[in-house]
């Protein structure tokens, strides 16, 4: 009897799971993309949460081209502006995951004074 009591729930939850997952997505408009990104927490390749997005530049295809982020310094005092161009990170439904682990953004050059990125080493 214990199993069966199991069984009805399991069946329920596993349906659920098939209709979110395998119900195919809308495909979202620019506007959209940049709404939701807007906000979303920055989570470093291992897993830290590291910033959030302040801002995000668009292609003319529709692509994120470079996002802007809000990180903390060393130790928690004030905060840092980043721009990653594409390429360094990975856009999820609602979240950015960037290419490099936690202690590698802390080394991230911010932005130039005139806009331009820094060079890579």
């Amino acid at each position: 009897m214990p199993i069966a009591r199991l069984t009805l729930p399991l069946v329920w939850h596993l349906a659920f799971l098939c209709i979110i997952y395998l119900v195919p997505a809308q495909a979202m408009t620019p506007e959209q993309m940049v709404e939701e990104l807007i906000g979303a927490p920055v989570y470093a390749s291992d897993g830290h949460e590291v910033g959030e997005v302040v801002d995000v530049s668009m292609s003319g295809g529709g692509e994120v081209d470079a996002i802007r982020i809000k990180t903390g310094t060393f130790l928690g005092l004030g905060e840092r502006l980043l721009v990653l161009p594409k390429g360094n990170f990975m856009v999820l439904r609602g979240a950015v995951v960037l290419d490099v682990p936690a202690e590698a953004v802390e080394a991230l050059s911010p932005p130039r004074s005139n806009g331009t990125l820094p060079d890579r080493d």
